[in-house]
């Protein structure tokens, strides 16, 4: 696992507010475990209110970890005089990780940070992990043994030859490329703390040790920066009265990694759904992609690499060797779950630097829906064919007046609606358009046709709410309505627009056939519902702009519903006696998948974004073959 050393991300530690902007949560949390302080407490707590208080909403958390002394109750004097000081008491005296473990599973920060209680730190030093954490790492840790790192007060002598030695046997045991596990700064998102501190059980010194092999173990990006500590005189860290106890957790720690007690992100959830941990895996990404902690500046090319790609690839490779023993279907089926997870988050942090880094530039997706039925020059009086529109929807309100105001040139417009609960029946209505609403029943297909026999027209156009017909279009569609055609339907590009992007490579400019005579056409399938045409198809040199991503976690909601119908499609069609054929297809068409949007069709040629969509498109494969796979063993 990779680190990241604060001296390459020095120009970010500025002094950045972190300002939060639901004004209910705080933005940042810190965790003061403490036990006997009452000599600095108040102090410490003192310094850390002015020093964030300019710098938007915070919680301070103190654990008390039963303390002899008066420690609580000036802790509940400071909380009475400032509620975002909040005091947790321990019954008895468990041990720092205890107290830590206690005071990060009461935060509520979007950061969390752990200090120790006597700030033997500057208490400016807060703003390194901060960057580090804003920047992309999971966990930012303080490392005295940095260069850039200084120590005021030289500990004594026994504690300079113990320290060295027990930070290399930690790092020959765990492999753990850290030269300084045990300075008391540690940060964490809350994700990363939520999915560290539900696992860590070490209640002694060593719960930092435990913290890092889970870091490593779930794949979170770790990075260390430079901290200059003022030693004190009062640590509660004996060289020689700790050593045993110490040993005891290292060796604990050991045996939890190789017993498999430590589980790799997904491995304890084998009982819960794949719909459910999708659903939970877009709701996270799509979190993180509202979040206000996102850079201030576009992220390096390894950034990027690492959130899209080595990220997903770890955590598969974490979760699929956690669960030896396990059926080999069900590891792979919970190891790409966890990946495409993975991968989700990824994808929302390279979605905000975009809308971050070009934020004029980024609304060329978020097309503004007109209010009313535009104004059209009247159709020919000469004799033509007549046109109609179908167009499918279900809670389109953001997108279907846009679709609308295209078409208004139409003789009809007909939406099938498939029991909207926002305002998309209402637009429709307000444009003129003729609304059938039609109670979706798992078939576009039928809803298409349901459209096509309602139409009186010649011809009938089949689009989505996200289509916007061309000015080209309408210009080409009138001709053929004027001057006719001997085919009996006609097929045309669909341009489709990624997030302000018109996409040229990777599969994304196709020919549809659409557009048939009314009474020559059926539809057949449920989700990719296919035109069968009674006739001769040929093409119109125009094309209809797609809009398919309003943001990448809607359109990642919206393709597990399809996944979702077309496994049970496919399922009613096979049955579970085709169930042995799907272990290769989970295998092997992913990558297909990939392969064919980011080489055949050169989606590299569109940068990010043609490696995005691939790697999207190629997860939807998965979850669609790991449904089929859940329906057919549910059927057992």
């Amino acid at each position: 696992m990779k680190t990241a050393n604060q001296q390459d991300e020095g120009k970010h530690d500025q002094g950045e507010p972190f300002h939060q902007q639901d004004g209910i949560l705080p933005y940042l949390s810190v965790v003061i475990p403490v036990f006997n302080g009452q000599r600095y407490l108040p102090a410490t707590l003192a310094h850390l209110v002015e020093f964030l208080s300019p710098r938007g909403a915070f919680e301070i958390v103190v654990v008390d970890d039963g303390s002899a002394d008066q420690t609580a109750e000036l802790a509940q004097a400071c909380s009475a005089r400032d509620s975002r000081i909040r005091l947790v008491r321990l019954a008895e005296n468990r041990g720092k990780g205890a107290a830590v473990r206690e005071g990060m599973r009461r935060a509520r920060g979007a950061f969390r940070i752990f200090c120790d209680a006597d700030l033997p730190i500057s208490v400016e030093t807060l703003e390194r992990p901060l960057a580090l954490l804003r920047n992309g790492c999971d966990i930012a840790i303080a490392s005295r043994a940095l260069r850039e790192s200084a120590v005021a007060v030289p500990p004594t002598l026994l504690r300079q030859v113990v320290s060295p030695c027990f930070n290399r046997l930690i790092r020959a045991l765990f492999r753990l490329p850290y030269q300084d596990t045990q300075c008391g700064l540690k940060g964490f998102t809350q994700q990363a703390a939520e999915d560290l501190f539900a696992q860590a059980g070490i209640d002694g010194f060593a719960f930092d040790v435990e913290l890092l092999v889970l870091a490593r173990l779930l794949g979170y990006r770790v990075g260390e920066f430079p901290v200059r500590v003022e030693n004190t005189a009062e640590s509660s860290v004996s060289v020689v009265g700790h050593t045993g106890a110490i040993g005891r957790d290292v060796w604990r720690i050991l045996r939890n990694l190789r017993s498999g007690r430590y589980r790799a992100p997904g491995a304890d959830q084998p009982s819960r759904s794949l719909a459910e941990r999708i659903e939970r895996s877009i709701a996270e990404a799509r979190g993180e992609a509202q979040h206000p902690s996102g850079p201030s500046r576009s992220p390096t090319c390894i950034a990027v690499v690492r959130r899209l790609v080595a990220r997903p690839l770890r955590m598969f490779a974490a979760s699929y060797v956690s669960r030896r023993g396990s059926q080999e279907l069900d590891r792979l089926m919970n190891a790409g779950v966890v990946a495409w997870g993975e991968f989700l988050k990824g994808a929302a942090f390279w979605e905000l630097t975009i809308r971050s880094s070009l934020p004029q530039a980024a609304k060329r997706w978020e097309l503004e829906a007109p209010e009313s039925v535009p104004q059209h020059s009247a159709p020919s009086s000469q004799p033509r064919e007549t046109l109609a529109v179908v167009i499918l929807t279900k809670n389109e309100e953001a997108r279907i007046a846009r679709a609308l105001a295209s078409v208004a040139w139409a003789d009809e417009v007909i939406v099938v609606d498939g029991g909207s609960t926002d305002r998309t029946v209402e637009i429709c209505r307000r444009f003129g358009a003729a609304v059938i609403v039609h109670a979706f029943d798992g078939s576009f297909a039928m809803d298409r046709n349901v459209g096509s026999e309602r139409a009186a027209s010649d011809w009938v156009l089949q689009m989505d709410a996200d289509d916007v017909v061309t000015p080209g279009f309408r210009h080409a569609m009138e001709q053929i309505l004027r001057e006719g055609t001997p085919h009996a339907g006609l097929k045309f590009y669909r341009r489709s627009v990624l997030l302000g992007r018109v996409m040229r490579f990777g599969g994304w400019h196709y020919m549809v056939p659409n557009l048939a005579r009314r009474t020559r056409v059926r539809y057949e399938g449920l989700v990719h519902e296919r035109s069968v045409i009674d006739g001769t198809v040929g093409e119109l040199p125009a094309d209809i702009e797609h809009h398919p991503c309003e943001d990448l976690m809607t359109f990642a909601a919206r393709q597990h519903r399809y996944t979702t119908l077309q496994a049970e499609e496919w399922f009613a069609a096979e049955g579970a006696g085709a169930a042995l054929d799907i272990r290769r297809r989970l295998w092997r068409r992913p990558w297909k998948i990939f392969w064919k949007s980011y080489v055949k069709k050169q989606g590299y040629r569109e940068g990010w974004h043609g490696l995005v969509f691939a790697e999207l498109f190629a997860g939807v494969e998965f979850l669609k073959w790991a449904k089929c796979w859940e329906l057919a063993r549910r059927s057992r």
